[in-house]
């Protein structure tokens, strides 16, 4: 059970980013911005501890990449 919240330089994730509304998920291309690409932690994604969030910032790389 947690008791308390740690500092921000101790945090395993953070939340908040850019809301995935306006970026095309076939793309990750910003919808507002031609050739503005966004992927990983700028997003607004949050996964539980485990390698989720990692698996979503390289996943989300590699289909930026391939766009």
């Amino acid at each position: 059970t947690p008791c308390k919240c740690s500092d921000f330089a101790s945090a395993q994730v953070s939340a908040g980013g850019i809301d995935s509304r306006f970026v095309d998920p076939a793309t990750l291309m910003a919808r507002q911005t031609k050739n503005l690409f966004l992927c990983g932690e700028i997003l607004d994604v949050d996964g539980d501890c485990g390698g989720y969030n990692l698996h979503f910032a390289l996943g989300s790389a590699l289909l930026m990449h391939n766009s």
